[in-house]
């Protein structure tokens, strides 16, 4: 269902759109997604054209991220991320006076936040090549994990930088 809704918001037929997957490292289930996601596109690429489409099916670049960008990792004891988050968070000193933006983007506790940045920056260096080389674009980006709010974090940091792309989790 999730190809059928991502084909009727693009034409793929004889597109130059690519679609970015940004999905789980860590986990059997976020490295199984994107096969399966993949798998599906394919499969509804050949069923429209009558064979396999090839072009279709390198169609997708995939990206991975360690589950607990926020720090919190689901199922876990994050009793000494709380601790850390907390004293981070309470200190006084001139970075507390800096835009939240900064204070977000900025590696300190058990988070990895500074880690969506390069995401970010490795997705938009994939699409200026992509387009330098006359191959297309980057049209839509999935999300693809188990922990909303680490979807969440990754939405909220690639929106900004990719505006008039699909977004998908």
């Amino acid at each position: 269902l999730l190809v059928d809704e991502i084909k009727n918001r693009n034409d793929w037929r004889d597109s130059s759109g690519y679609i970015a997957l940004v999905s789980e490292w860590n986990t059997s289930f976020g490295r199984a997604l994107p096969r399966s996601f993949e798998r599906a596109f394919c499969s509804k690429a050949a069923n429209k054209h009558g064979k396999e489409s090839k072009n279709s099916c390198d169609k997708i670049i995939q990206y991975s991220y360690l589950r607990g960008i926020d720090g919190y990792i689901p199922g876990i004891d994050n009793r000494a991320a709380d601790k850390q988050n907390t004293s981070i968070a309470g200190k006084t000193d001139k970075q507390q006076n800096k835009p939240a933006e900064v204070r977000f983007h900025r590696p300190t506790g058990t988070g990895r936040y500074d880690y969506l940045r390069r995401l970010a920056r490795e997705i938009q260096q994939q699409d200026a090549l992509l387009r330098s080389e006359g191959k297309g674009k980057i049209a839509a980006i999935g999300v693809l994990g188990s922990d909303v709010y680490d979807k969440l974090l990754i939405l909220r940091a690639l929106r900004p930088q990719f505006p008039n792309l699909v977004f998908f989790t």
